[in-house]
């Protein structure tokens, strides 16, 4: 809207035949993007046939800022000539630049990283303005954390409330000030030839009902998860266990060092007589060892959980063609974005995505993730030949411009051991997916063992959809993992999913996404929520 030194305003009210000679009047003009570059006022009413009144104009101050990429790592914009303007790299001041003649202001900014927050802020403002980008993604997207109201049931600080079920030598519990978050948790351990080893707690006056509880946490640590068959829990109305409900969580949801496991009550298997709506009494944990093993766990805490709303996060990996020709059809129609682990030297093989594929599912919001150079074992290969494979398709995704993700790795085959951890914290990588089942409540930020669904053949859309419904009851996120994409007749390699079924996955998240029910995010979109 342009505005000239002299002009004439026509301001009419639809019942007065005359506006108030006392009446100021103020427009304000608004330039394309609706910024406000410009107000005029006058004072004074208008007659038929009056002439024009004089009015001032106040130009206002114009201020933008364009996106950062990594690529280049420049904070520029305009901003009112000679205007000073403050950028901010997560928080922290790390230069203040000047607008030239032109408007411009513009800086390298070295300190920006993947995912940084960045804030252009005017140091001369009257009122506070600022802008903020964040690197290479869309600060809009980002929704506000999980929020996940948690209450304590038990911490298990009082080793004598727990007593030993099973009889015999085999079994035992001790209070652990070792492996606890805490000052102390439980240790239950069962020797070789022991079937099971559990403790039970009948002090517990604890309210589960849907007012207070949607879902069940546990903090467990696992000292060795190769000697460890499953581990259940049985909460019940009665001092007896006459009545019971309990949550499984076999050895392929765990893994060695500490868990948190969570479950939503509507998953619970419940033996009669059993009721949520009366208090929780009693409630037993058991540790099964695997045949003719010894094994342990500590029991660190029991926590209720109350929560509406969960995260939902798409995983393919390999980059199979199917992957772009179906599920990115199927999802991009709904206005869906996952992420893709690219394997470097498969880019543009038969039957795997081409970099132009690559190209244009980067550019719609999908994420590219980190899966080695040449897909090999990596627990089965040297540290070094583990560091090589994975700078190799770090460097392979930065130098195409995959920037957003390159820094987060899936492991090949799931396959990894302590050499790998060290060579990712050495190297600056901030998430890894690993084969572990279930859902994740841990900060995704640094975590290098995030849990997944494996959408095998044996498993169905509505076992996919019922993961939704416990994230969603649990406040946590379900990581879903496919391969390929085909027909029933496909399904007797386990790497297929049917495209029936990932359509039917992908309307149910949408269904829930609408409700407001879940976030769905990219890898790189996840880490930002948790991290902001």
């Amino acid at each position: 809207m342009q505005f000239a030194t002299r002009y004439f305003i026509r301001i009419q009210g639809e019942s007065q035949p005359r506006i108030a000679t006392t009446n100021t009047f103020k427009v304000t003009g608004l330039n394309s993007n609706r910024e406000y570059v410009a107000t005029v006022s006058a004072v004074g009413g208008i007659n038929e046939g009056e002439p024009s009144l004089e009015v001032t104009q106040t130009t206002m101050s114009r201020f933008t800022m364009n996106p950062v990429s990594l690529v280049d790592r420049v904070v520029s914009g305009y901003a009112d000539i000679g205007g000073e303007v403050e950028i901010y790299v997560d928080g922290e001041l790390k230069d203040t630049v000047t607008a030239n003649n032109s408007s411009v202001y513009s800086a390298i900014v070295p300190d920006i990283q993947r995912r940084s927050l960045v804030r252009a802020e005017l140091a001369t403002a009257s009122t506070e303005t600022y802008k903020e980008q964040l690197t290479d993604m869309d600060l809009s997207n980002i929704p506000e954390p999980l929020s996940r109201t948690l209450t304590a049931v038990d911490s298990f600080l009082n080793n004598t409330t727990w007593t030993l079920q099973s009889s015999g030598t085999n079994t035992s519990k001790a209070p652990d000030t070792v492996n606890t978050r805490d000052t102390q948790s439980i240790n239950v351990t069962a020797q070789a030839g022991a079937a099971a080893a559990f403790i039970r707690n009948t002090t517990f006056n604890a309210n589960l009902n849907s007012s207070v509880a949607t879902g069940i946490d546990l903090s467990v640590f696992v000292h060795d998860i190769d000697t460890l068959k499953q581990i259940v829990v049985y909460i019940s109305n009665s001092t007896t266990l006459a009545g019971y409900a309990t949550m499984t969580f076999k050895k392929s949801q765990l893994k060695d060092g500490f868990n948190e496991i969570t479950q939503a009550l509507s998953a619970l298997v419940v033996t009669a007589p059993f009721d949520l709506a009366n208090p929780i009494t009693t409630i037993q944990v058991r540790i099964e060892p695997e045949t003719g093993m010894a094994t342990s766990v500590s029991f660190d805490n029991i926590k209720a959980v109350k929560a509406q709303k969960g995260n939902v996060v798409f995983t393919m990996d390999d980059q199979w063609i199917t992957q772009y020709t179906q599920a990115y059809r199927v999802l991009d129609a709904l206005g869906l974005k996952g992420s893709v682990a690219v394997i470097q030297d498969k880019v543009g093989a038969p039957n795997y995505m081409s970099e132009v594929q690559l190209r244009e599912i980067y550019g719609k919001g999908w994420d590219l993730l980190n899966h080695t150079k040449t897909h090999p074992r990596l627990g089965d290969i040297s540290k070094a030949a583990q560091e090589a494979e994975l700078l190799s398709c770090k460097t392979y995704l930065d130098g195409k411009k995959f920037v957003r993700s390159s820094d987060t790795v899936v492991y090949p085959y799931g396959s990894y051991n302590d050499d790998t951890m060290d060579v990712l914290a050495d190297n600056g990588f901030t998430w890894g997916r690993s084969l572990i089942d279930g859902l994740e409540v841990d900060n995704p930020n640094g975590n290098y063992l995030v849990r997944a669904y494996n959408l095998t053949p044996d498993r169905s859309a509505a076992d996919a959809q019922l993961m939704v419904d416990k994230a969603i009851a649990t406040g946590s996120t379900i990581v879903f993992l496919n391969h390929k994409f085909g027909t029933d007749d496909d399904l007797e390699d386990s790497m297929y999913w049917t495209i029936q079924r990932i359509e039917e996955l992908a309307v149910y998240v949408k269904q829930k996404l609408d409700e407001n029910k879940v976030n769905v995010l990219t890898v790189s979109e996840w880490l930002v929520q948790e991290r902001v």
